[in-house]
């Protein structure tokens, strides 16, 4: 497994500046750290991060922390920066603040970032770095450059620093602008660049959905877009330097992973023709589904285009929540122009429903004579005989007109005179005409019953007896006796638009549809269970219970194995439980991985075994983390370089300087501070030190080469020959050597045996 190095440094708390506090900037870097930490990001890498950000330390500690991690045994490393830059009077004179900066310092107290990478070039010649800068510019000297040069040129001064000092094998990405801070919005977690990074890297990039791997051109292109979507073609561009037409160019190796990346299925098989679709499909929805009210016409083009994508489902139930506000023409119109429409049962069954709505409405209408609602007539129980007078397609005798004018006439006459014998001539004509009576009334109730064998057919065992019509060579009679003893022909029975089959088909479908949409909701599930109709949903919502509970068994399993949890991700289908296990795989991620501190020792928070403390003699740096890996309870380590001797921690302390050790932290646990004790020189005669540090240079007397040391932070340690008169300072020490004529010192806060 390959080893990826995280540098985060910075700051979101000024000392010496408070008016640049930026929480921005702390929720930042942390979000970072955690992402370049997640293996399902960084391609399964082994990661160690090392977070400088908000610590107070100045420029060339800052350095040479940054230089020692650098030189560890990893093929890649990122070094991200989020904070504020400054720009000097000088060209390319570009420096960016730390916690205790100051403006009125800036050459001791600002970091010079041009030097910083120039240097790592030298000193990680064989490895690949990758600098990320999160900062704008302003400062000293903005307002003076801006009296002869647009902001645009200032840029244009920095990026040309940044493109001077980077060579191969380095890559600069940077944010350099003056807008970035400013154009964060309220409610913006992270700035402005950060942001659309760890989106970017979070949610993959949807137009290269058929590349499993991004490379940060990649990811440079992805950022551009996001920010120039959000805030219009004005948006601040980021600049990515070492960029080259050559294949070999490290900014175009694959160095994340694309969690956009959908494999392309074969397509008799898989729901993907091409890998370009499921890109063309989410830009497509993306820029239909903008609005709350998206008009059918282009959700049945997004459903005849992508009828099996993934936001089909959401696509169908919109369009039939659109389908359930037209009206009756306006549905019919949209059946004509789309005949092979994905919703057309719903447009059928809603046409119906707005007829048979219009029927009832005429129906009454028609047979609703002016006035009859205020007459006694109306009042009066319906004799059989008045609906019997005449048959089924007779004309009418000749006395009818006059039974109606007396209809009319009886109206105006006082009720005494109307209330006959109920087999009178005058109480029939006080009711409905038959002729107008009857028709309308099946009319209406022939549209009723087909409404509801549709909607209810698959319930109800059978429709409703229909009306009886009465016989075509029925004779009027004035007897009702005589009407019961007729021959009565019954009206056929309406044919159902569909059958009972076709109605059980509609049921299936309408609820398989609903699970569609419902996804993997236990509770629907388990309700479809209980309540489901059809035997075909509730087969599926089964399935699906099972999905998850195997589901849920494989992740229960795999519960603190890296491996089996990746497996869990890859193989998932309801994938319940990714975010518990994403957030478990950095975790352990981040136990696995340690913070190396050097030059600092912890006194304390020892394991204990069988009364002593849990050392390791005659191993090596890299042993001696490895054990402390292979337990839970160890947090920390601390390695003595000169003995060779490995101490390991289950509780995190106040870190001691001491320049012959180094301790490294599990990567999920604080950073502590350090001890408030005073540092000292201890000296060791006919010692030479070996390590890290500065060319040789003359001094007289070695109390001159520990003054020159003892001014310098960066100096934890020097050696004086005494022949040669030449003062050795050391930034990290790896060993002593004895019996030499030179008398050294190291700088630490323990008494001096």
């Amino acid at each position: 497994m390959s080893k990826l190095g995280v540098v985060v440094f910075g700051a979101s708390t000024y000392e010496f500046h408070p008016e640049l506090f930026n929480e921005r900037f702390a929720n930042s870097a942390r979000e970072v750290a955690s992402i370049l930490a997640d293996p399902t990001i960084v391609a399964d890498r082994e990661v160690e991060v090392l977070n400088l950000f908000d610590q107070p330390l100045n420029p060339g500690e800052v350095e040479i922390r940054i230089h020692d991690f650098v030189a560890q045994d990893k093929h890649d490393y990122v070094v991200y920066y989020c904070g504020h830059g400054d720009v000097g009077r000088r060209e390319g004179d570009y420096r960016i603040f730390l916690r205790s900066s100051r403006r009125d310092r800036r050459n001791g107290s600002l970091l010079d970032i041009v030097g910083l990478i120039r240097d790592l070039q030298v000193n990680a010649a064989q490895k690949r770095v990758y600098f990320v800068l999160d900062c704008c510019f302003s400062g000293t000297a903005v307002a003076e450059l801006q009296e002869t040069m647009d902001a645009g040129c200032t840029e244009a001064l920095i990026d040309r620093s940044l493109t001077e000092a980077t060579q191969s094998g380095t890559a600069v990405l940077s944010s350099s602008g003056s807008r970035g801070v400013a154009l964060a919005k309220k409610d913006d977690r992270l700035s402005l660049f950060t942001g659309a990074l760890v989106r970017c890297l979070k949610e993959g990039v949807y137009h290269k959905s058929h590349s499993p791997m991004l490379s940060w051109l990649d990811v440079k292109d992805e950022i551009v877009r996001m920010t120039r979507d959000r805030l219009g073609p004005d948006a601040p561009v980021p600049k990515l330097t070492n960029l080259s037409d050559d294949p070999g160019d490290l900014t175009r190796l694959a160095f994340f992973v694309n969690r956009a990346y959908v494999a392309q299925a074969s397509v008799g098989g898989g729901w993907l023709s091409s890998p370009d679709q499921k890109a063309s499909e989410h830009l497509y929805w993306k820029s239909i589904s903008n609005s709350d009210d998206c008009p059918a016409v282009l959700l049945e083009d997004f459903l005849a285009k992508f009828p099996d994508g993934t936001f089909a489902p959401l696509a169908r139930l919109l369009l039939e929540r659109q389908i359930d506000r037209m009206s009756a023409p306006a549905l019919e119109q949209h059946l004509r122009d789309y005949q092979a429409s994905v919703a057309r049962g719903r447009i059928v069954t809603r046409l119906m429903v707005l007829n048979c709505e219009d029927s009832k409405q005429s129906a009454i209408g028609r047979a609703t004579p002016p006035g009859f609602a205020e007459t006694p007539a109306a009042q009066a129980p319906p004799p059989i005989a008045a609906e019997t007078k005449q048959g089924s397609g007779a004309p009418p005798p000749e006395s009818e007109p006059s039974a109606v004018k007396t209809a009319d006439d009886s109206a105006k006459q006082p009720p005494a005179q109307v209330q006959e014998d109920p087999g009178s001539d005058g109480a029939r004509r006080g009711r409905w005409p038959g002729r107008m009576l009857v028709p309308s009334a099946i009319a209406f109730s022939g549209a009723l019953l087909a409404a509801a064998w549709i909607v209810f057919g698959n319930r109800t065992p059978q429709p409703p007896d229909p009306p009886i019509l009465p016989a075509a060579n029925a004779l009027p009679s004035k007897q009702p006796t005589q009407v019961a003893s007729q021959p009565a022909t019954p009206l056929p029975q309406p044919e159902a638009p569909t059958s009972q089959r076709d109605s059980a088909e509609l049921t299936s479908q309408i609820e398989l549809t609903q699970l569609t949409l419902g996804g993997y909701d236990e509770a629907l599930l388990t309700h479809c269970i209980r309540s489901c109709r059809s035997d075909a949903a509730k087969a599926e919502a089964e399935r699906r219970i099972s999905v998850i509970g195997r589901e849920k068994t494989s992740y229960q399993a795999a519960r603190g194995d890296p491996a089996r949890l990746q497996a869990y991700l890859r193989t998932c289908v309801v994938c319940k439980f990714k975010t518990e296990t994403s957030s478990e795989l950095a975790q352990l991620a981040r136990r696995n991985s340690f913070m190396a501190i050097a030059n600092r020792d912890m006194d304390g928070g020892d394991i204990i075994e069988a009364g002593s403390l849990l050392m390791l003699r005659d191993t090596s740096q890299g042993e001696c983390e490895a054990r402390c890996r292979a337990r839970r309870d160890c947090v920390a380590v601390s390695f003595d370089r000169w003995n060779n001797s490995c101490y390991l921690k289950d509780t995190v302390i106040p870190l001691t300087l001491d320049p012959h050790s180094v301790t490294m932290i599990r990567a999920d646990q604080q950073t502590p501070g350090s001890v408030p004790a005073t540092e000292r020189f201890c000296a060791y005669n006919n010692s030479l030190l070996t390590g890290e540090g500065q060319p040789a240079f003359s001094v007289p007397s070695p109390r001159a080469c520990e003054i020159s040391c003892g001014s310098d932070r960066a100096c934890v340690a020097y050696s004086f020959m005494k022949v040669a008169k030449l003062c050795l300072k050391f930034s990290t020490t790896s060993n002593r050597e004895k019996g030499v004529d030179a008398v050294s010192a190291v700088k630490t806060q323990r008494s001096c045996n």
